[in-house]
């Protein structure tokens, strides 16, 4: 994919999914040790299920995430008895140097998790188009849209749809998520164009090979990106 000079992305995202392992909150937080320095900030994450207890409902904790935080916010990577989350906030330089902060993350987080199994691994970019209004017709700026009955108002104030496709050529699910959201200023009308990778069979069993179904999710993500704009969309974002 082409390296765009005004790239619409808002939050790049890495996630490995590990069978679940037997550990506590206290072990789990533990893996921030080796990055203590650079991601100094701290916040916890429960999950909970609501049982009923002599007919009053009763919360019981479930799982926990540990969410480790950088001094500047841009970056930070959830620790779970069930997988491991690395984000990357805008602005997003290059896939370089994205897997370059994430991956002492995840072997932080291998520390602690040992040899336990990966069940799944996801590349995802969340993108936001500021397109300009009056904004006629979504189809002027992407390909995948609803289609609304002719016999209908044409307008749109909300919006959400979401695909999943499985893609055979990688292995792979593929998803498609787009959506309004609020514009930066009245002039633009912004959408959410959310693709994401995932892979659940097939995986590797070092972590080294691991990394390059990473990579190979990454080339399955920027294929959907792009067979999702339009050469507007690409004159917008050059």
């Amino acid at each position: 994919m082409a390296k765009y000079a005004r790239a619409p992305i808002a939050e790049a995202i890495i996630d490995i999914q590990i069978r679940p392992v037997d550990l506590s909150p206290e072990r789990l937080v533990e893996a921030v040790n080796p990055l203590k320095e650079e991601y100094p900030a701290l916040d916890k994450i429960q999950q909970y299920t609501v049982e009923l207890s002599k007919g009053m409902p009763a919360p019981k904790e479930v799982n926990s995430a540990w969410v480790f935080k950088a001094r500047n916010g841009k970056k930070l990577w959830q620790s779970r008895a069930d997988g491991f989350t690395f984000s990357l906030l805008a602005p997003y330089d290059t896939w370089a140097e994205f897997k370059r902060l994430a991956r002492p993350a995840w072997d932080a987080y291998r520390g602690v998790i040992g040899n336990a199994l990966v069940t799944s691994v996801s590349v995802r970019y969340v993108n936001q188009l500021n397109l300009p209004l009056p904004l006629a017709d979504l189809n002027e700026y992407l390909k995948t849209v609803v289609t609304i009955s002719p016999e209908l108002p044409q307008g749109l104030s909300m919006m959400f749809v979401q695909l999943a496709i499985p893609d055979n050529q990688s292995h792979s699910i593929a998803t498609i998520t787009q959506t309004f959201v609020p514009p930066p200023t009245p002039s633009f009308a912004s959408v959410i164009l959310d693709i994401g990778a995932a892979r659940q069979h097939q995986l590797p069993e070092t972590d080294d090979d691991l990394w390059k179904i990473v990579d190979e999710l990454r080339e399955v993500k920027n294929r959907y990106f792009e067979g999702c704009i339009t050469d507007a969309t690409r004159k917008l974002i050059s």
